[in-house]
């Protein structure tokens, strides 16, 4: 800190002096200025208040030095002025002696004030008085000071304070009385006068509140006194609203306060009325004008209002008065009125009756005459209101012309919009006339509303799939359709009025009201929601635009006789040919009571009852010519259904004229025809497959049975289109989801007598997959693509509309077989074993041929030369390579990876994309690794997480705990690292990519899930390559034999003596032989 002293002497005199006065014209920017220790900096104004200065004071035991960007730079008026704020503000220890010495003086002693004031006491006392202006009276105030004597007494010396606010600088007021003096300050600039009776009682409160000259006594107050505005009648006949006071009280020294008061003379007090006026007009009213009558008939009516508990009386003086004030509660006439000369449209009239007289709306005037009762006053309130209720409804009304009597006003003649005339008819009008409305209709009024007559429907066969529906209703003698009157209906309703998820959208009004339909010229039919509602959902195709547009019927399709005859039913509507409707429906609806279908003895399988169901469902169906779609979960057993129902219609019919056709993906179309000669080895079945195929027409035999994949369909398309099959199976139809693709262009080409799909996931994304399908199966059934996404897609998926869902499952639930593991579980076993099979095509069959004829020929020339037990590890080695390839060709080469496919791979991809839409948990055992990680990045390219647990992974835990607590799906599990010890019950799923030699070890991996504590059927696919090595030893194992042990486990060299030269042949076969 540096000497005051010191920092003012480092100035030129002259420099200091203007420094200081540019401090004290307020040149310096408060914000910006900054004091520490050894430096002060600030921004200063310069003279010319044009720029801004930045100046920087440092001080130091050396002296005080300053720069400033001024044009002189240092030492300047700027500086000067930061190190004059600094000595202000007392921050140099020498600094402002005498400031610090003025401020004490000031707190202990008393202000220097004149030689008047000082030694004695003054108070301010507020004299008040009535003063009459031009127009009125104003409760006036004088302010004077007055000195408290010692003896206590104010002095009889007043004087007048002629500059109230100068009055508030003094130092001898209290705060009291400050804030008293500001607020009467404030109140005479605002009004000019006293107004506020708050003010005034605060006043007499604090004791300084006099009446007029008089200091001597001050007012008190007093307690309300009740007080009434009434008419007077003068001797003239003029009107005027009088203050009628409490007896003993003058209305001289009434007070035009807010709200009024008056002078209490005899006890010098303010008294404060009560009056049942508001009481920001209750001054106002005091200076009222006398009114004559026609002035009284329209001021009287509108002043009404501000009263607020009686009606204001007339008192006459000298006569009797002509005016009835008493309140006559008027009734509301409304007439309908055909058009006239005067108007084109009908009209409707409203007036209003007062006791015997009546009075049009709209008309001028406050008082009308009546015979009895003489004038009384119309009540403006009550017409407002009335004509406000019509113009709510939606009524204008019409102007109308001055005459001799009256100006131009709004006529009573109301106005309304032809298409509203029927609601406020059928529906307001009988609302108003609850309410007390008289409503009279004149004769030629032209509006009709007739209700909804008892609806009449006709069924007709056009023999081609469809029913023809008319559905009709008399109104007034004549036939109308029904189709274009609900059609028209639906459009006046908001369009999330359906919405059943959301019923706070529909206004009590909306649901209340019914709906007017125009049917002819001038007539309308009222249908109530509710029953819009119950038919717009029995019978959906009536919402559809084209049936607005059809005047007589709607055509239906056969499949949907069911649902058509339900709603029929719990419509009550009588139907005309209704039993052509109940035979049809009949067929479709007895599925449940449907025959056991007998099994053939060409079909080599047991079915468990749940899949005798499936075939007593494909029996019924194709008894009765509809088609369907199994629905089964994956695994249990669609295929082995398909193929039992394909044996009873041999047995029944010759199939080589009408073959049935097998639709697959390329990655199953194998294991179909590898599942028919199983289970039906005496159908004649041929598979159309891979680039040297032949067409059906070139075949040497006429097959019962065709398989083929979809890709192959779209190009042999011409081979098959002029064949008229018995049967088409979709297998996996969700191939057909997008109508989009040529896949589904070309199907829909094929002719068939039936139509099946298979598939665990009838939709994966939309509803739209789920229509394709069915337009392929039951065309008609689900309409037009554009009707299926008005009726059933947006409504459903958009609104969340649970009535259409319903609406949908019904329509569907007799062509849909659908069975989920959970619902059968009771017939299934623990454990249910699939062997899945996949064919090697293209360059994975060519890598798998190349390999087996080196290691073919390598394995002879070694047999040859040192015998089977001395070629063990050669034997090992070509076995190794060869099931590589079978799951994958990059597994020959981990290092090379090359853009290689893999059969085995894509069958598993499809197979977990089943799995996983049904919600299974899922463990993909394989024994090697390298399987594990291509396996690993097909799923990351999918998005879909799992756990992966190898002999590397280094926090196995974390790993089993991630797939046990967590909704990942997938668990990758190597043989080594997992296939014992693990206890993973929350899996109901088991697929091995390749096959456990060892089938105790493969036994022990399955177990990792079904074991103790699994509450769940466990199903176990085991992924095998047709015509393979693998499928070899399968078939050793089978026969029960130790050669698949011997070759493939840990086999001693003994174990290997088991094998043969005719073993190790068979098992190297080529693919094409098999």
């Amino acid at each position: 800190m540096i000497k005051a002293s010191t920092l003012k002497n480092s100035f030129p005199e002259r420099l200091w002096r203007r420094g200081t006065h540019l401090m004290s014209q307020g040149r310096i920017l408060e914000h910006s200025v900054v004091f520490e220790r050894e430096k002060l900096q600030g921004q200063v104004f310069s003279s010319n208040q044009d720029e801004v200065e930045d100046v920087v004071v440092t001080f130091s035991r050396n002296g005080v030095d300053s720069q400033c960007t001024c044009e002189i730079g240092y030492q300047c008026e700027h500086a000067a002025a930061i190190a004059a704020l600094y000595i202000k503000r007392g921050r140099g220890y020498e600094a402002d002696n005498q400031g610090v010495t003025q401020w004490l003086t000031d707190l202990i002693s008393p202000s220097e004030s004149s030689n008047e004031e000082r030694g004695s006491h003054f108070e301010l006392a507020y004299l008040f008085g009535l003063v009459q202006t031009k127009n009125s009276k104003q409760l006036n105030v004088e302010i004077v000071r007055v000195k408290r004597l010692k003896s206590g007494e104010l002095s009889r010396s007043i004087l007048l304070v002629k500059n109230p606010d100068e009055m508030l600088k003094r130092s001898w007021l209290s705060s009291n009385e400050r804030y008293l003096l500001a607020d009467v300050i404030n109140e005479l600039a605002v009004h000019g006068a006293i107004r506020s009776y708050n003010l005034v009682e605060r006043l007499i409160v604090a004791k300084c509140a006099y009446w007029q000259s008089s200091h001597e006594t001050p007012l008190s107050n007093s307690s309300s006194h009740k007080a009434t505005f009434d008419w007077n009648q003068d001797a003239s006949g003029l009107y005027k609203l009088m203050l009628n006071l409490p007896e003993g009280f003058s209305s001289q020294l009434v007070l035009p306060t807010i709200p009024l008061s008056l002078y209490d003379a005899q006890g010098n007090k303010i008294v404060p009325l009560d009056i049942d006026v508001d009481a920001d007009v209750q001054y106002k009213l005091l200076d009222m004008p006398s009114l004559n009558v026609e002035q009284r008939s329209w001021v009287m009516p509108q002043i009404s209002a501000l009263f607020r508990n009686r009606t204001t009386q007339a008192r006459s003086k000298g006569k009797s008065s002509e005016w009835v004030d008493a309140i006559i509660q008027p009734r509301c006439l409304l007439t309908l009125c055909q058009p006239d000369e005067l108007t084109s449209q009908p009209y409707v009239t409203l007036n209003f009756k007062y006791h015997d007289a009546i009075v049009e709306a709209n008309l001028p005037g406050f008082y009308i005459s009546t015979e009895s009762l003489g004038n009384i006053p119309r009540q403006p309130e009550f017409e407002t209101s009335a004509i406000t209720t019509l113009e709510s409804l939606g009524f204008t009304a019409q102007l109308k012309e001055a005459s001799e009597q009256t100006t131009q006003h709004l006529d009573n003649r109301f106005m309304l919009e032809k298409e509203s005339w029927a609601v406020f008819i059928h529906y307001h009008q009988p609302r108003l006339k609850k309410s007390g409305w008289v409503i009279k209709r004149s004769k030629g009024f032209p509006f009709q509303v007739h209700d909804l007559g008892a609806i009449k429907a006709k069924v007709t066969d056009q023999k081609n799939g469809y029913f023809a529906l008319s559905m009709g209703v008399q109104i007034n003698g004549k036939s109308v359709p029904l189709a274009p009157i609900l059609h028209t209906a639906l459009t006046q309703l908001p369009a999330d009025f359906w919405r059943t998820s959301t019923p706070e959208h529909k206004s009590t009004e909306i649901q209340e009201r019914p709906i007017y339909v125009p049917v002819a010229e001038n007539e309308h039919v009222s249908i109530p929601v509710d029953t819009l509602k119950q038919l717009t959902q029995q019978f959906i195709e009536l919402t559809l635009p084209a049936s607005g547009k059809s005047a007589k019927r709607i055509n239906i399709s056969k499949f949907q006789s069911h649902q058509l005859l339900k709603a029929f039913e719990d419509t009550h509507i009588a139907v005309d040919g209704i039993k052509q409707l109940q035979t049809f429906a009949k067929k479709i609806e007895t599925f449940n009571r449907a025959k056991i279908a007998k099994i053939p003895n060409s079909f080599k399988g047991q079915l468990r009852d749940y899949q005798q169901d499936g075939v007593n469902w494909f029996q019924f169906h194709t008894k009765n010519g509809l088609s369907g779609m199994l629905a089964d979960d994956m695994g249990l057993g669609k295929t082995v259904q398909s193929i039992a129902h394909i044996c009873i219609e041999q047995q029944k019919r010759d199939l080589t004229d009408n073959p049935f056709l097998i639709l697959a993906p390329t990655s199953v179309v194998h294991n179909w025809l590898a599942e028919i000669k199983h289970f039906a080895p005496k159908i004649n079945v041929v598979l159309i497959h891979g680039n040297e195929r032949q067409s059906i027409a070139n075949l040497p035999f006429k097959p019962e049975v065709v398989i083929t994949s979809y890709p192959l369909l779209v190009r042999d398309i011409n081979d098959y289109i002029s064949i008229d099959f018995h049967t088409i199976v979709a297998d996996e139809a969700q191939y057909i989801k997008n109508t989009k693709t040529s896949l589904y262009q070309t199907i829909t080409q094929l002719t068939a007598q039936h139509r099946f799909c298979l598939t665990g996931t009838p939709m994966e994304n939309h509803l739209g997959e789920l229509w394709a399908q069915f337009n392929w199966l039951l065309p008609g059934l689900l309409g037009s693509q554009s009707q299926f996404n008005r009726l059933f897609k947006t409504p459903i998926e958009g609104h969340q509309d649970r009535e259409r869902q319903r609406g949908l499952n019904d329509r569907l639930r007799p062509f849909i077989l659908r069975r989920d593991k959970e619902c059968i579980a009771d017939e299934l076993g623990d454990k249910t074993t699939i062997i899945r099979k996949v064919r090697l095509e293209g360059k994975q069959a060519q890598m798998y041929e190349s390999i087996r004829l080196s290691m073919d020929k390598k394995l002879t020339a070694l047999i040859q030369n040192k015998g089977i037990n001395r070629s063990q590890i050669d034997i090992l080695s070509a076995m190794l390579k060869l099931r590589q390839v079978c799951c994958h060709p990059d597994l020959l080469n981990v290092k090379q990876k090359q853009d290689n496919t893999s059969a085995k791979l894509d069958l598993l991809l499809d197979m977990l994309d089943e799995l996983l839409l049904d919600g299974r948990k899922i463990i993909v055992f394989s024994q090697f690794t390298s399987m594990l990680e291509i396996i690993e990045r097909a799923l990351n390219q999918r998005k879909i997480t799992y756990a992966k647990l190898t002999g590397q992974t280094r926090n196995r835990q974390q790993q089993i705990v991630k797939f046990k607590q967590s909704e990942i799906p997938i668990f990758l599990i190597s043989l080594k690292a997992g296939g014992t010890g693990l206890n993973l019950t929350e899996a109901d799923t088991v697929i091995h990519c390749d096959p456990w030699w060892n089938p105790a070890a493969e036994n022990q991996a399955t177990d990792r899930a079904h074991r103790i504590g699994q509450n769940k059927p466990v199903f176990v696919y085991k992924l095998v390559v047709e015509g393979s090595i693998e499928e070899k030893i399968l078939e050793l194992q089978s026969q029960k034999s130790n050669l698949a042990k011997t070759l493939l486990s840990d086999a001693s060299e003994s174990d290997l003596t088991r094998l043969t030269q005719d073993h190790i042949k068979m098992l190297m076969r080529p693919l094409e032989a098999f």
